[in-house]
Parts: structure tokens; C-alpha cells; sequence
């Protein structure tokens, strides 16, 4: 380990629990705008579409920006799911599934390295998606810390992501 990732697991572990106001109050409106109007899936991913266009950005030292872009077309089929202690905690794992034609898929994974991964495969049905994210927890590995040990992180990429594919193939192309 290096001494900057060394540096932000020791800022992780002595950080004290905190809520973001400026996060709670984006997503009830989201909530609020949306709720009854489209499927639980669908408003998650308005309230991440929000917090990404409108969420203050801090960058503490040490740290790097790292993006993984998924464009959304209307012709594609996309789902993603977060996993975390409590609402609104860091995620301790988080799958995106977008499938591009038939089952060709970019899927997408936070929290499972020191960088977001994105990998490109043909998963045929649930079955196949098990098979793909077995394996792809075993190379990424995952890391302990405060939020989380490489074992749940691979058991919950391991169970996740399948469900993402799941629902991913279920949306209406």
C-alpha cells in the first residue's frame, strides 16, 4: 500500500459519522417531485442523476477524481444499485449495469478497489451473471476498512450484481 492510500484509510478510520444536509435535502425532492410517477428503480436513479448534477463537490488532499461514465440512451437499458450500512452511508459496493444490444453489457463497480472498474461481457441471464460477478469479486478483491471487510465486499458484489443484471434486462428497451 502506498503512503497516499495509507494517509486516506487513516483519515477514513478516525472520521467521525456525519449526514450530509445539502444530500438529504436533494434527495426528498427528488422523492417528493417523483414519487408515484415511476418504479422505485427509476426514481433511484433520478435522485443520482440530481446528486451528480447538484451535489457540492469536496476534494480532500489526497484524494483523486475518478470518473466512469455511463451515458444513458433511451434505445439502452441501465440499472444501478448501491449498498450501504444505512441510507445515505457510503456505499460500501455499487454495481451499473448498461446493455447496450441484446446482452452485450458495460458493468460498472465502486468499492471493490482503490478505483471504480468497468468491464465489458455477454451475460446470458441470471445464471451467466452469477458465474461473471463470482469471478470478477475474486479480481477485484476488495479491501478492509472501517465500512466494510474484502469478504462481505466480494459476498455483496457477489449477490448484487446478479440482481442488477436482473433488473436491467427487465427494463423496457
Amino acid at each position: 500500500m502506498n503512503r497516499r492510500v495509507e494517509r486516506l484509510r487513516e483519515r477514513s478510520q478516525e472520521a467521525r459519522p456525519s449526514v450530509s444536509a445539502e444530500r438529504s435535502l436533494l434527495m426528498t425532492r427528488v422523492y417528493r417531485e417523483h414519487l408515484g410517477k415511476h418504479s422505485p428503480p427509476v426514481l433511484r436513479a433520478l435522485a443520482f442523476q440530481r446528486l451528480c448534477a447538484e451535489k457540492t463537490i469536496t476534494i480532500e488532499p489526497d484524494e483523486l477524481i475518478v470518473a466512469v461514465r455511463f451515458p444513458v440512451q433511451s434505445t439502452r437499458r441501465v440499472a444501478f444499485r448501491e449498498v450501504a450500512r444505512r441510507h445515505g452511508d457510503f456505499a460500501m459496493v455499487a454495481v451499473a449495469v448498461c446493455i447496450e444490444n441484446d446482452n452485450a453489457m458495460r458493468i460498472g463497480v465502486g468499492g471493490m478497489a482503490d478505483r471504480p472498474a468497468v468491464r465489458r461481457a455477454t451475460i446470458d441471464g441470471v445464471a451467466d451473471a452469477r458465474g461473471f460477478f463470482d469471478s470478477l469479486a475474486w479480481e477485484l478483491e476488495g479491501y478492509d476498512d472501517t465500512h466494510a471487510s474484502a469478504r462481505l465486499r466480494r459476498d455483496l458484489l457477489r449477490r448484487v450484481g446478479p440482481l442488477v443484471v436482473e433488473e436491467a434486462l427487465r427494463c423496457a428497451a
